[in-house]
């Protein structure tokens, strides 16, 4: 599920937002909708205008463009920023009884605010015809872990409105702790009139969560941008 939004006024100090909620109910293309596993995650990005942009925000930009071998040194670029908050939890197999498996995966939530930073480099010349671009996105996140992450309100909650089983296995989850989340994506779009194709690798590290991820997507219709 997701949601944005722009913000219309003359110049201000926050260009738009955007909510995403993601949950295995919502996964159609399968026959078990478990909680098992990753479970719930919630974003919320609330996007600051460019044009009144932290001045550390652009100096972090200017100083990627610049000494990042994995950008065109000179290449012009925009950055942009967003303020982040979310949660996302993780339950074993079987959420009905009061003593999970121990063999299983925890109960386990993470809820966060944090920072995310975009540098998008404008296109060289020779590609203008593929109206490609690259984008460095940049995101540290500050939480925590165990009960303040109320994530057994929420889903316990949310299981009452659906009328499923309750979850009663969260005295279990993992203790309170503070957490923290740094993660990079790089990102090239590709297109061509009607069409666009975006490869993307990232990882993610931290006390939090600790993977690489590789992916692409493609996108068919009229008048695409972003």
């Amino acid at each position: 599920l997701l949601a944005a939004s722009s913000l219309a006024a003359q110049d201000p100090a926050w260009a738009g937002w955007t909510f995403s909620w993601e949950n295995d109910t919502f996964a159609l293309l399968t026959r078990e909708r478990t909680d098992a596993r990753y479970t719930n995650g919630i974003r919320f990005t609330l996007a600051r205008n460019e044009a009144r942009n932290w001045e550390w925000v652009r100096a972090f930009g200017e100083w990627w463009r610049i000494q990042s071998p994995l950008a065109r040194s000179g290449r012009p670029h925009t950055t942009t920023s967003a303020l982040v908050i979310g949660q996302t939890f993780f339950t074993p197999s079987v959420i009905t009884s009061f003593d999970p498996d121990p063999r299983d995966r925890p109960f386990a939530a993470f809820t966060y605010a944090g920072l995310h930073v975009d540098v998008t480099e404008d296109p060289p010349p020779e590609w203008i015809g593929a109206h490609a671009r690259l984008q460095h996105s940049f995101e540290v996140g500050l939480g925590m872990f165990g009960p303040p992450a109320a994530a057994e309100e929420v889903q316990t909650g949310v299981h009452v409105l659906r009328r499923a089983g309750n979850p009663k296995g969260w005295s279990h989850q993992l203790s309170t702790e503070p957490a923290f989340a740094l993660s990079y994506q790089g990102r090239a779009r590709l297109g061509w009139h009607f069409l666009d194709v975006v490869p993307q690798l990232g990882a993610m590290t931290g006390t939090a969560q600790t993977y690489a991820h590789a992916g692409l997507v493609a996108r068919i219709g009229w008048n695409l941008s972003g």
